[in-house]
């Protein structure tokens, strides 16, 4: 072999090599990036076997399935609210970390405030009165 020949055969060898490298990072990246996005989508979830916990923190069998199953939705190419969609019509509202405001949760949203102000209201009610006395 000549070294035109050579130079030509190892070029050729290189450009495989390069190429091979170049499919890698790509596939490498969507792997990464969907790795992110299971994180962001597993911290929104509540685990329902867990006591306050979310899917992220947990390491129940509940919590490695919906892991799974949020990375093979990911790798499907659904989005971030299709992911959610499914799950929360899966298992209901007791699997969203941030539940819906609905009729049904307004006790549940509006209690908090209403324990607030009695609170306050309780205490300038003591306060006012032992000043009085």
């Amino acid at each position: 072999m000549t070294y035109k020949n050579r130079f030509l055969f190892f070029l050729f060898l290189s450009l495989f090599f390069f190429i091979g490298i170049s499919d890698y990072g790509e596939t490498y990246s969507a792997e990464v990036d969907n790795s992110e996005m299971m994180i962001e989508i597993s911290k929104e979830l509540k685990c329902i076997e867990c006591d306050g916990q979310n899917v992220y923190e947990s390491n129940s069998n509940f919590s490695k399935s919906i892991k799974a199953y949020i990375l093979d939705q990911l790798s499907e190419g659904n989005d971030r609210s299709t992911i959610i969609e499914n799950i929360h019509f899966r298992y209901g509202d007791a699997v969203l970390m941030k539940p819906p405001f609905q009729q049904n949760t307004l006790f549940l949203w509006i209690m908090p405030f209403l324990i607030l102000i009695f609170g306050v209201g309780f205490l300038s009610y003591k306060l006012i009165k032992n000043k009085k006395s």
